[in-house]
Parts: C-alpha cells; sequence; structure tokens
C-alpha cells in the first residue's frame, strides 16, 4: 500500500468516528437490511431499523453472532398519526439488563409517544415492570385478544407482546395504541 492511500483510508475512519459518536446508526428507508450493511457495523453496537424493514437470513445471522441491538422505529403509516414507537427486548445474555433497559427506554419513549408497543421475551413479566412506573398503563395484548382493549375506561399507553409474534401484528397493535390515545386526549 502506498502512503496516500493509508493517509486517506485513516481520515475517513477519524472522520466516521467524529460525525457518529453519539448517534445510532440507521439503515436506509425503504431498502432491505443486508449482510453488507451489517458488516459495517461495530460488534455489540445498536442498529435502528424501521417498523417494515425487511432482513436478509444471513444479516439476521450476523446480528446474532456479533451481538449488535436491533432498535425498530415507529410503523410506517399513510395517514397522520400519533407516533407510537415499538420497542424490542434484545437478544442479550444477560436478560435481566435487556429488560431493565427496555424499561428505561420505554419510559423515555413514554414522554413523546401516544403510546409505546413493547416485544418482550416475558410479556407478562414486563408489563408487571412497567406498571411500577405511575406514567405507564401496560397491557399485554396477543393475537386474537385485542377486543380486550376496546373495555370502557381501559386505555394503556403501553402495549406488551410477545417478542416473536407474527410480522402483521405490532402494526394493528400500534393502531389500537394510537386510537387509546386518540380517546384519552377526547376523554381527560
Amino acid at each position: 500500500m502506498n502512503a496516500d492511500l493509508v493517509e486517506r483510508i485513516v481520515r475517513e475512519v477519524l472522520d466516521r468516528l467524529t460525525t457518529d459518536r453519539g448517534r445510532i446508526p440507521s439503515a436506509p428507508a425503504g431498502a432491505p437490511l443486508t449482510l453488507a450493511d451489517v458488516e459495517s457495523l461495530p460488534p455489540g453496537s445498536r442498529l435502528e431499523i424501521g417498523a417494515a424493514t425487511v432482513i436478509t437470513p444471513a444479516a439476521r445471522d450476523e446480528l446474532r453472532q456479533r451481538r449488535i441491538e436491533l432498535v425498530r422505529t415507529s410503523v410506517p403509516s399513510a395517514d397522520p398519526r400519533p407516533d407510537v414507537p415499538i420497542l424490542t427486548q434484545t437478544d442479550s445474555a444477560d436478560e435481566l439488563r435487556s429488560e431493565q433497559e427496555l424499561i428505561a427506554r420505554t419510559i423515555q419513549a413514554i414522554d413523546t409517544a401516544a403510546g409505546v408497543l413493547v416485544l418482550a421475551r416475558r410479556p407478562h413479566r414486563m408489563a408487571t415492570q412497567l406498571n411500577r412506573e405511575s406514567r405507564i398503563e401496560a397491557a399485554v395484548v396477543r393475537a386474537g385478544q385485542e377486543e380486550s382493549l376496546g373495555e370502557p375506561g381501559f386505555l394503556p399507553n403501553v402495549l406488551v407482546a410477545p417478542r416473536y409474534s407474527p410480522r402483521a401484528l405490532p402494526p394493528r397493535w400500534s393502531r389500537h395504541l394510537a386510537e387509546m390515545a386518540r380517546k384519552r386526549k377526547s376523554n381527560p
């Protein structure tokens, strides 16, 4: 290698380090997350992706192997809706730490969001932990049980679901949270 090439590479790395510090990298909107995208991330980092982002199998394997946390952002929508972020528990070997981080992220998100959808390994345990926070009213939801969300006076601002719920369900649950937020505002 010649000295000019080495210098250019070092400059690019330093520029990247100084501009990315403190920011969570995100995948390009609308594009699938590929192995090449994951290989460019440092092990143990976090990556934000859209709720509808498709992850290739090779990318999923690499994420797991390199212990990169995936953070799904709010559900895309054609009509204007309040923001409802989807937070997913990580694959961390330290389940308690992973759970505590998810609780902290949920508490932080509830201040600015209409509601939060949490995908957890143990949904009932997570809902119990979240309900200890005065600003949160959490409920566990599973496929086919959405009718219980329509009970009068029951307007949770956090829904907790099993982490490996079918892909079509989180957008539906996000719509429920957005509707409940509208009801909370109209019936203070």
